[in-house]
């Protein structure tokens, strides 16, 4: 996404942020988006050999503080 977007609902400016996830450890980590239905794995928590993995960018409104997130 090269330009920032305008807020969907008041069509004000929206700064661009992340939403953290916690994972093996307790190590934080950005969103990430994965394709497909989840496949539970016992010991990784979801089998994700051979699915399409993006980071997900997420978008905050200066204004009303609407959220939205994006695949880049």
């Amino acid at each position: 996404m090269k330009s920032l977007p305008k807020c969907p609902k008041c069509q004000n400016r929206m700064e661009k942020g992340y939403i953290m996830d916690r994972g093996d450890a307790n190590r934080i980590s950005p969103a990430t988006w994965v394709e497909g239905e989840l496949v539970r794995s016992w010991w990784m928590g979801a089998k994700l050999a051979g699915k399409r993995q993006l980071q997900v960018d997420t978008f905050r409104c200066i204004d009303c503080g609407y959220v939205e997130s994006y695949t880049c």
